[in-house]
């Protein structure tokens, strides 16, 4: 019998061969025909794990060749034999292409049960080689079953485990594997608390009285594992685990650079963690002085570089706060001090809302979803995504007609009203009049104001051409505008930063708006140049119309530019701006309206690495000391139950305060503003401070979002601000990432604007607790400190301090008063409609843009942002996307689509300073299943306009939510691979290719876009999210998520810099371009690139599932504990 393949031989035929034969074998009772079995599997065996086109070849699916191998392992009784499909099954787990998949596969055919049962079966005559891969190709097989800890229970493995640790004690090749199966099988706290009555315990802490070296990591992990478990814990500590483990991490040599060693003491360290979930666990740490114990031992790894040492300095951290009595945040209560009431007609809808722990699954439509997904294993408890949809809108769906004028036959144009303007005032005729009387080509239907509209307003659309007219030679007028008067058209398609509001101008009424009536009429009053072609050129009636117009919105447009002020006309918007929370003033930063200066952000701030732990180690022996009580400089909460303030909401008089000269012992805090976030302030003396920021409204978390005002300063003196109650177990913070500062003396002085600051920047977790008790520091979710030094260049300055470059309510509604009156009303259809109105009242606008004449043939294309008020970079992104709307290059774009934009989904959260809800205290971004009109109108009403689309058989052609992201870097979609979802019918819908077509364009033409951390997962606890309910329910293949880091860009020309409003906003302008590079195919109805773009590059292929480290930063915050580690999709993703 020849065992070798031959050197002639083709590894495929031998792989067929061996198949064909082992077929017919593998049912075979009797000994006969045993050594041809045992033959060829031992051939198929050396074919396979010689060649890797043998390998392919035989885990193709048509081949046979994985439930052959789960066949052989369930019918044969011959050790040979299922030691050599043993031995086929770990190479296969070892290629370094396919092991994930090959795992999945082997899970999907039942190997599970056939391996553990072979375990239970295990005998030593089996030998070592054969036990230790038996073990080995178990524990990497279970990986991917999750409900691998409850058959490893029920088949009985778990006694025969324990037998095995003792028989194998001495022999650490079979002993490490066995370990590694351990640390699966307790995952399950029901299987640890079984083993641990079994008499594990002592088996493992028999390892640890003389550790070796090969197998005291394996055994640490098991009890770190075991651990977990109250049970398991308690019984460990019954049997003095904490002084051999201990005893173990000084003896240990942790500062030798060592990564073994380093890895031990982490383990070490991480069983102590574990123990303080029992009191008997923190008794006996406390007693045994382990904590000026560690704090000695921590002292000696401060200056070794490493960044592993950080963690180490952490999980220290971890014990020392577990083990001393919890400290809860100082605030009265943990729920935000503005509390905003329901109507009763839909007040039962809120009841969960104040309890702060199911913020985001309180509709009916998350809730489902996240009961499902914290359901047991059983399949029968699974929902179908169809099972959620809302019922039918039926008749009420026609009532959205209005928001679609486009759609009608002929173009009827209405007024558009700016923010502000109340079509009841006394003094709207003369406003509107001013507006509108200069624009020669709106139409109005409103037979109240006939009587404004001049007659020399047409009002039909101009004449067609006739044939021997087009047939003339006619000069193009646009291309025979001057130089200047084409940089006033530049000018009037964006929104500049005028900075008129000079000392005088702030906390005063604004000035009355520019008379655009006087805007000339005449013909002889525009310029020749525009109106005479070439002598022998004759223009025509229509076309000498058509050129009078142009001239006249061009200049109209350039007065409106020269004679508005965005500081007044921010001040005026802000009259209709309603807050629930207090506000007393407007933020200098935000009437002027400004952005960062730069065009090249500042670098990211490169990392001290020792300055975490240096920073840790510090606040632990704070920790270890005694309460010390600072002195409360800014109390919100005392301030709400004031009188109200001498200065009104509208008032800013920030220019004067610079110019005082009092002094004061400590800076001066306010965040009473649109936007503004910040509750308490703690005076620590010297230039420290303690930062305490309100959570959302009607909730108890999501803490992140923070915009203060700071005076009081003396000039060139570090200040320590340590924000103490921030969530989120990583932050880009320490990735270089710096907070936002906007001083106005250096804007009055050198028009300077927003700059990031900051240096020694840290974010690491605290020991402060949600309540009093020790439950609260067990069982809720922990908090963490972001701490960060700003030296300050002008003593008593003015300065304002921010997550990100803020993006109010307010100026969303300046900028729309802008467009609204300086775009070109001769090329570009735009409508403003008011959608809905928030729970507080405010407008939520929804902007309709293409190009003249009207065409409802056209593709829509929507776009919303800002569900998550705490993003401000997304409405710097759609601000990127409105600004090339509206110019001129965007004119293709416009003949190709109709868009539709809801630019701030949240308003409410926004002006509020909420990071993430809205005033129900619910995640909006999660209820797009069922919205409620009372709870979440703003999204009942969006989603209303997909439905009457679905009514006129048209759906969109691509729908993007913009997002801001914390824990990662560059630009990135979410989108949907029916692939890649997490219920199985979706992988037979027939379009699994157009969703790659917008990320390759994005790739090639953004250059803060990487490809390579777009996501397009369908994962079940995201059904409720914008993006997968349009993708589901209307059937858009481009449905996505837009993110953009907060921080910086890690690839591409902006890698190692922050990601500044330019760059934003390029993004968005980049996006409207990729869009104009799609192209539909009027067969099939896919789409398709207009440039040439390779598919088949894509990055992501269909068994790929996104790994836990996609949405965790490298912070080793994340790495103080397991449990915490809280990475939910942005909360994983949105």
């Amino acid at each position: 019998m020849e065992k070798d393949v031959k050197p002639s031989e083709d590894p495929l035929s031998v792989v067929n061969s061996c198949i064909e034969s082992l077929e017919k074998l593998v049912n075979l009772k009797t000994s006969s025909d045993r050594a041809l079995y045992v033959g060829s599997i031992e051939r198929l065996q050396h074919a396979v794990c010689s060649e890797d086109s043998a390998m392919k070849h035989f885990v193709s699916s048509y081949s046979g060749g994985i439930p052959l191998l789960v066949a052989i392992l369930e019918k044969s009784q011959d050790q040979h034999i299922r030691h050599f499909a043993v031995l086929i099954i770990e190479k296969m787990l070892l290629h370094k292409s396919g092991g994930n998949e090959h795992a999945q596969a082997f899970v999907f055919h039942g190997a599970v049960d056939h391996l553990l049962k072979l375990i239970v079966k295990c005998q030593l005559s089996w030998g070592d080689d054969f036990i230790s891969s038996l073990y080995k190709v178990t524990a990497r097989i279970g990986e991917e079953d999750k409900k691998f800890a409850v058959k490893a229970r029920f088949l009985g493995v778990l006694p025969v485990i324990v037998t095995h640790i003792r028989t194998y004690a001495k022999r650490y090749k079979v002993l490490n594997t066995i370990m590694r199966l351990l640390k699966k099988i307790m995952a399950s706290s029901v299987n640890a608390t079984k083993l641990c009555k079994d008499g594990l315990p002592r088996e493992l802490l028999h390892f640890l009285d003389e550790p070796k070296k090969m197998t005291i990591i394996p055994v640490l992990e098991a009890i770190s594992e075991a651990t977990r478990t109250r049970h398991a814990a308690r019984q460990f500590v019954k049997d003095d685990v904490i002084s051999r483990v201990l005893q173990i991490i000084f003896s240990t040599n942790a500062a030798g650079c060592n990564r073994i060693n380093s890895s031990i003491c982490k383990t070490g360290l991480k069983i102590l963690v574990h123990l303080t979930q029992i009191k008997i666990g923190r008794e006996k740490l406390l007693s045994a002085g382990t904590i000026p114990s560690l704090l000695s031992w921590c002292r000696t790894l401060l200056e070794i570089p490493g960044n592993r040492y950080n963690t180490l300095v952490s999980l220290v951290s971890n014990v020392i706060q577990r083990c001393l009595p919890p400290r809860p945040l100082p605030v009265k209560k943990l729920n935000n001090p503005v509390i905003f009431s329901f109507s009763e007609s839909y007040n039962h809808n809120e009841s969960d809302s104040s309890d702060g722990k199911n913020d985001d699954t309180l509709s009916l439509a998350s809730s489902t979803m996240s009961s499902a997904d914290s359901a047991s294993d059983s399949d029968e408890q699974e929902l179908r995504p169809l099972d959620l949809v809302e019922s039918s809108y039926g008749e009420s769906v026609e009532h959205f007609a209005v928001f679609f004028d486009e759609m009608n036959e002929t173009q009827q144009i209405k007024p558009h009203f700016a923010a502000g303007d109340d079509m009841q005032s006394e003094d709207f005729k003369d406003d509107f009049y001013d507006k509108y009387v200069s624009s020669p080509v709106i139409e109005f239907k409103d037979l109240k104001l006939t009587s404004l509209i001049p007659k020399l307003i047409p009002k039909q659309p101009c004449p067609p051409l006739s044939k021997k007219e087009m047939q003339r030679k006619v000069r193009k007028p646009t291309n025979e505008l001057s130089h200047s008067m084409k940089e006033r058209q530049q000018k009037s398609t964006s929104v500049t930063t005028l900075v008129l509001c000079g000392q005088g101008t702030c906390g005063k009424p604004p000035a009355k708006r520019a008379n655009l009536s006087e805007t000339t009429c005449d013909i002889n009053a525009i310029p020749s140049t525009q109106l005479n072609g070439d002598k022998n050129c004759h223009l025509f009636r229509s076309e000498r119309q058509l050129l009078l117009e142009s001239a006249r919105e061009e200049s109209r447009n350039q007065k409106f530019i020269e004679n508005v002020s965005l500081s007044d006309v921010y001040h005026k918007q802000s009259f209709s701006t309603v807050s629930v929370s207090p506000l007393v003033k407007l933020a200098y930063p935000d009437i002027m309206n400004h952005s960062s200066d730069t065009k090249l952000e500042t670098p990211l701030l490169k990392q001290d690495p020792f300055l975490l732990r240096h920073k840790i180690y510090k606040y632990c022996e704070e920790m270890a000391q005694t309460d010390r009580f600072y002195a409360e400089i800014y109390n919100l909460d005392s301030l709400m139950n004031e009188s109200s303030s001498n200065c009104g909401s509208s008032v800013n008089i920030d220019h004067h305060r610079i110019q005082s000269e009092k002094q004061y012992d400590h800076l001066q805090f306010e965040a009473r503003f649109e936007s503004g976030n910040l509750r308490k302030v703690f005076w620590k003396g010297g230039e420290e401070y303690d930062l305490i920021l309100n959570p959302d409204i009607n909730s108890k978390g999501h803490i992140q979002w923070f915009y203060f005002e700071v005076c009081g300063m003396k000039a060139n003196c570090p200040y320590t601000f340590n924000i103490i109650n921030m969530e989120k177990s990583t932050s880009q913070f320490n990735e270089g990432m710096c907070p936002v500062m906007f001083s106005v003396r250096n804007h009055m002085e050198k028009k300077q604007g927003w700059i990031r600051v900051g240096s020694d920047i840290c974010y690491f977790r605290n020991h402060y607790t949600q309540g009093p008790s020790t439950n609260s520091i067990l069982r809720n979710k922990p908090y963490y400190t972001l701490t960060f030094t700003v030296t300050f260049e002008n003593t008593n300055d003015v300065c304002y301090l921010a997550y990100h470059y803020p993006y109010t309510f307010t100026t969303l509604q300046t900028h729309l008063y802008y467009w609204s009156n300086s775009y070109d009303t001769t090329s570009i259809y735009f409508k403003k409609d008011e959608l809905c109105r928030t729970l507080a009242g405010n407008t939520v606008p929804l902007l309709t843009i293409t190009s003249k004449p009207l065409d409802s043939n056209r593709p829509y294309i929507f776009l919303t942002a800002r569900v998550h008020p705490g993003e401000s970079n997304a409405s710097w992104v759609m601000k990127g996307s409105l600004d090339f709307l509206f110019s001129n290059k965007a004119q293709k774009l416009r003949d190709s689509y109709i868009f539709k934009i809801v630019p701030m989904l949240n308003p409410d959260g926004v002006i509020n300073g909420c990071h993430r809800l809205s005033l129900s205290g619910q995640d909006l971004n999660r209820q797009w299943i069922t919205p409620n009109v009372h709870l979440h109108p703003t999204i009942y009403y969006t989603k209303s306009l997909f439905h009457y689309l679905a009514s006129k058989n048209k759906k969109p052609q691509a729908f993007c939510d913009y997002h801001g992201h914390s824990r990662r870097s560059n630009a990135f979609f979410f989108g949907c691979n029916p692939e890649q979802s997490w219920w199985p019918s979706d992988e037979t819908k027939s379009d699994c290719e157009s969703f790659k077509i917008l990320p390759i364009l994005m790739d090639e033409m953004a250059p803060t876009f990487s490809l390579e951390d777009c996501d397009f997962t369908i994962e079940r606890g995201r059904e409720s999210t914008g993006r997968v309910t349009v993708w589901r329910q209307f059937d858009v293949a481009l449905s996505y998520t837009l993110e953009c880091s907060y921080g910086g860009c890690s690839q591409g020309k902006y890698a190692g810099y922050h990601m500044g409003t330019p760059q934003l906003e390029d993004t968005g302008m980049k996006l409207c371009q990729c869009f104009g590079k799609l192209v539909i195919d009027a067969h099939s109805n896919r789409v398709w690139s207009s440039i040439p773009i390779d598919v088949k590059s894509f990055p992501l292929s269909s068994f790929e599932k996104p790994s836990r480290s996609k949405f965790c930063t490298s912070s080793t915050s994340t790495e103080t504990d397991d449990e915490f580690d809280d990475c939910d999709e942005e909360e994983q993703m949105m």
